[in-house]
């Protein structure tokens, strides 16, 4: 049997002192550790979790910059920002966040595009970005608001916030110029956003005219707002938390952008709306010495304010499938043939060419035979025998017949783009397109031609076969021939200024190229033009009449254009339907020796110039100096027989 092993007293103490020390380790080793996740947690990483922490009651809303004015040339508003109701859903705060959407569209309706487009944000949104509000709708009306308001607790996580709305207060009147804003695309959202995040989903942005042209200027700076929310995402009043919430209980306002002033005269632009009644066609008035415009206007128009908010697809649908075109600059971003108002490019051409002088005389008996194919006057008995100075003012056809077959197509080609025709001049509203001129080569590469022949020349030489234009082009031209030979920048926006009325930009007069033609060319066809308007048998002759009667006080020298848009047998349509009619143009200016004023007009389908766009021309004229030099005009109704005039182009 073995003997009971005796423990020592020392024995028994050392043990006791070893499970102590070991103890005592383990202990320390604990808090250790403790300390140190806790220096981790609270110090090294404290921010960071705290951040995490707030954002479960504090939440950031995210103010909209504020856009910049829009002003007339004496500062009176054409846009500007007035208050909006916009509603918001926060995804953190949502139970189901497609049961509360489903509510809201019973509540106040929500466009099907829409709501999916919210389905599919709520969804990409991970971690702390679903703490941030999303856009449902813009602009609510006070009864949305009401019915909202009176629903709210059982809509977790909905929220009306107060926010700016574009606002045009003068409806309708140069939409097209101001163009309009909306909510950024997803295209131009990454266009825009390369290398930066300026812009959210749900941010508005200029989408037309001076709003898309001049947005980096009028958007603006956003700002930001802290609140706290309870867990259903309902905000507590701000007076309870404010110790809580220290420096984020202050709101950092966004800074508006820049207020961008334009040249137009907005008394004018008024007038000139009232009087340019066409169905179809566009109108602009500019100085022809400096550029500016004055009053721009296109037919049909639209409504800036109602574009500016969501439309249903239909809407937008009936927009951009109306055969008039309402949302197409008529100015700018369209293009057609310019008719007799184009014949200023051969005979200047010709005179400077000396193809032919200010003597030579040509015969015109109604028609034109080239080879086989007769090229037919407006004027079925001809004009007989007159000069190039006659040729204008009866806007002969025959003799720009003659002369486009001795000058070929390259040179009117040539002069043409001297003039600025074919070319984009630069205006910053819209897509300007540079409309077409047709030259051999033009012929030679497009195959449904086949190959150039002189034809081709006798067409352009009267603004007919393939020559297109826009109605920029015809009134900048023009402004060439009267302020003596220079072809000008248009100018619509006169300076851009901060909020402290400091100038950040100011347009000056841009010259794009002195016209290499000589003066006396150009003061023989100025003349010309003068003669269209003050002599017997000038195709403007009566209109002017019409609208100034005898009075001699101011000269206007101008041009009428009567352009086909269908063929043409033994000297008329072959159908009679509106589509079908002929464009009148019509550009003039006054003062001839003082040129102050210059104005052009389309009328599509308006039939011959003088009786189609004329009278919309000599009106806007003789309201430019009944407002700006304070005369008087008495309008006369002649007992003239003028069927002959009215005829021509």
């Amino acid at each position: 049997m073995l003997e009971d092993k005796i423990v020592t007293e020392n024995e028994v103490r050392n043990f006791y002192r070893l499970s102590y020390i070991i103890f005592s380790l383990i202990v320390v080793l604990v808090f250790a550790i403790i300390i140190l996740r806790l220096y981790k947690i609270q110090i090294k990483m404290g921010e960071y979790y705290y951040d995490r922490s707030e954002k479960n009651f504090i939440q950031e809303i995210r103010l909209s910059p504020l856009r910049g004015r829009i002003l007339d040339i004496k500062g009176r508003v054409l846009a500007q920002n007035r208050p909006s109701f916009n509603l918001f859903i926060t995804p953190a705060f949502v139970k189901n966040y497609r049961k509360t959407l489903e509510m809201l569209d019973r509540l106040i309706g929500i466009p099907e595009e829409r709501f999916n487009d919210i389905i599919l944000e709520i969804k990409k949104k991970r971690g702390l970005e679903r703490f941030k509000p999303i856009k449902v709708l813009s602009d609510l009306n006070f009864d949305q608001v009401a019915i909202i308001e009176s629903n709210i607790e059982e809509l977790s996580g909905v929220e009306i916030l107060m926010d700016s709305f574009r606002d045009y207060p003068l409806g309708n009147v140069a939409s097209h110029i101001l163009g309009y804003v909306g909510e950024i695309d997803k295209k131009t959202l990454l266009e825009k956003n390369k290398g930066t995040e300026l812009y959210k989903q749900g941010d508005i942005i200029g989408k037309r005219g001076i709003e898309l042209s001049y947005e980096d200027f009028l958007r603006g700076e956003e700002g930001k707002e802290y609140i706290l929310v309870d867990a259903k995402g309902f905000r507590v009043d701000q007076a309870e938390v404010k110790d809580f919430l220290k420096e984020k209980a202050r709101k950092i306002p966004p800074k508006q952008g820049a207020d961008v002033i334009l040249t137009i005269d907005l008394d004018y632009q008024r007038e000139l709306e009232k009087i340019f009644d066409v169905l179809d066609g566009g109108l602009i008035a500019i100085n022809p010495l400096s550029g500016k415009i004055y009053a721009l206007i296109s037919r049909p128009s639209y409504s800036p304010s109602k574009l500016s908010q969501r439309i249903s697809k239909v809407e937008w649908n009936t927009l951009v499938n109306d055969p008039l075109k309402p949302l197409v600059n008529k100015v700018t971003q369209d293009h057609y043939p310019p008719g007799s108002t184009f014949k200023i490019v051969p005979a200047l051409a010709a005179l400077n060419k000396k193809v032919v002088t200010e003597h030579t005389t040509s015969f015109c008996n109604g028609v034109f035979q080239f080879g086989t194919r007769p090229f037919r006057c407006w004027a079925k008995k001809g004009h007989g025998s007159l000069s190039i100075h006659r040729a204008i003012v009866q806007s002969c056809d025959v003799y720009f017949y003659r002369l486009g077959e001795k000058l070929d197509i390259d040179n009117i080609y040539d002069y043409a783009k001297m003039l600025g025709f074919g070319s984009k001049l630069g205006l910053e509203i819209d897509e300007e397109i540079p409309g077409v001129i047709p030259n051999k080569e033009y012929y030679k590469k497009n195959r449904k031609f086949g190959s150039y022949h002189k034809g081709y020349a006798i067409n352009s030489s009267i603004g007919q076969g393939d020559v297109a234009i826009t109605l920029i082009q015809l009134a900048y031209a023009y402004a060439a021939l009267a302020n003596g030979g220079k072809l000008l920048k248009p100018i619509i926006v006169e300076e851009i200024r901060d909020r402290e009325n400091k100038r950040l930009l100011k347009n000056e007069i841009n010259v794009i190229t002195h016209l290499p033609i000589d003066k006396n060319v150009i003061n023989t066809v100025v003349k010309g033009l003068y003669g269209v308007t003050s002599e017997q048998g000038g195709t403007a002759f009566y209109q002017r009449y019409k609208v100034f009667g005898n009075d001699k006080r101011i000269k206007i020298a101008g041009k009428t254009g009567t352009a086909q848009v269908i063929e043409m047998r033994d000297g008329k349509n072959v159908s009679d339907a509106y589509m079908h009619k002929d464009h009148a143009w019509f550009v003039a200016w006054a003062d001839v020796e003082n040129p102050e004023i210059l104005v052009a007009a389309l009328h599509k389908h308006g039939g011959h110039g003088a009786s189609g766009a004329a009278p919309y021309v000599f009106k806007a004229i003789k309201i430019f100096y009944e407002m700006y030099k304070g005369m008087e005009f008495q309008e006369k109704v002649s007992t003239t027989n003028i069927s002959y005039i009215e005829a021509g182009d």
